[in-house]
C-alpha cells in the first residue's frame, strides 16, 4: 500500500505530489481545509516517507496502487488534487477509476504527452540525473521558480532541494522516463463529466499558458492563473484552496 497519511472529516480529496516534491508541500493547504475535507496525502514510492521504495516505470501502474489504497481505505466518492507530476498519474487514475469521482484540480500540469523538444530534455536529465544528482536537483528546483522571486523563496528552494536530495539516483530516473512514456489523456478529460479545475502560473517555464488556456477550451474546465513559476502550491495556495471550496459546492 502507499504510503499516505489522513487528515479532517468530510468529502474525501486525495493529494498527489509531483517531482522532486513529497506529501508535505501539502500541509499549510490541508491545514486550511481539514475542518471541511477529509485530506488524504500521498507518498509516491522513492519519495518522502517512502524512499526505500522503486518509483515504477510506468505512471499506470501508480494510478493502480492509488486505487487499491482507494478500495483499501472503502472510499466510493473522492476528488483529486495533483501537482505537476501528479496530474499525469491522476490523469492516469481518471482513465481507470470506477468510483464516483467528483473533481479534478489539475495544478502546474497538462494533459498531453510530451513534444519532441520536451522529451529531448528529458533525456538529458537523466543523464545529468546518473553523473551530478546534487547538481541537477539543485538546477532543477531553482529552475521553477521566475528569477525575481528566488530571493523570496530561497529558504523554500533549500528546504525542497535538500529533501529532494534525499530520493534515490535511480527513483528519480524512473520518474523521468516514466513522465516521459506517458500519453496524451486529452480525451480522458474532456470526456469527464465531473468538476474541472487548472491553474497555471503565467510565468512557468514548462507549461506555456497559451497551451494550458487551449487545454481548458477544448476539455471544458475552468482555467485559474497566477502571477508565478512552477510552484502554485507555495506561491498561489489560496488559489488551490479556493478551487476545492468552489468544486464541491457545486457538487
Amino acid at each position: 500500500m502507499l504510503d499516505h497519511r489522513i487528515t479532517g472529516q468530510g468529502p474525501v480529496v486525495f493529494f498527489l505530489h509531483g517531482f522532486l516534491e513529497s506529501q508535505v508541500i501539502w500541509a499549510p493547504i490541508i491545514k486550511e481545509l481539514e475542518d471541511c475535507f477529509c485530506c488524504v496525502q500521498v507518498d509516491f514510492p522513492g519519495y518522502g516517507t517512502a524512499t526505500d521504495q522503486d518509483f515504477p516505470e510506468h505512471l499506470s501502474e501508480l494510478a493502480q496502487k492509488l486505487d487499491s489504497l482507494r478500495q483499501g481505505l472503502d472510499i466510493d466518492s473522492f476528488s483529486i488534487v495533483g501537482h505537476s507530476m501528479g496530474v499525469y498519474v491522476g490523469l492516469e487514475w481518471l482513465r481507470i477509476a470506477k468510483a464516483e469521482l467528483q473533481a479534478c484540480i489539475w495544478v502546474n500540469g497538462d494533459v498531453l504527452s510530451d513534444h519532441p523538444k520536451r522529451l529531448e530534455e528529458r533525456r538529458r536529465s537523466i543523464s545529468l540525473l546518473k553523473r551530478h544528482k546534487k547538481a541537477y536537483v539543485s538546477m532543477a528546483i531553482k529552475g521553477l521558480f521566475p528569477p525575481q522571486k528566488h530571493e523570496q523563496y530561497g529558504p523554500n528552494i533549500i528546504q525542497l532541494t535538500q529533501n529532494a536530495l534525499g530520493c534515490k539516483v535511480h527513483n528519480l530516473v524512473n520518474s523521468v522516463w516514466a513522465m516521459s512514456q506517458r500519453k496524451s489523456q486529452r480525451e480522458v478529460f474532456a470526456d469527464f463529466q465531473g468538476v474541472k479545475y487548472l491553474i497555471a502560473g503565467l510565468q512557468d517555464p514548462l507549461i506555456p499558458l497559451e497551451q494550458i488556456t487551449e487545454t481548458s477550451r477544448l476539455c471544458g474546465a475552468e482555467l485559474k492563473t497566477y502571477s508565478g513559476g512552477h510552484m502554485a502550491w507555495l506561491e498561489a495556495p489560496k488559489l488551490i484552496i479556493q478551487a476545492i471550496n468552489l468544486a464541491h459546492h457545486q457538487n
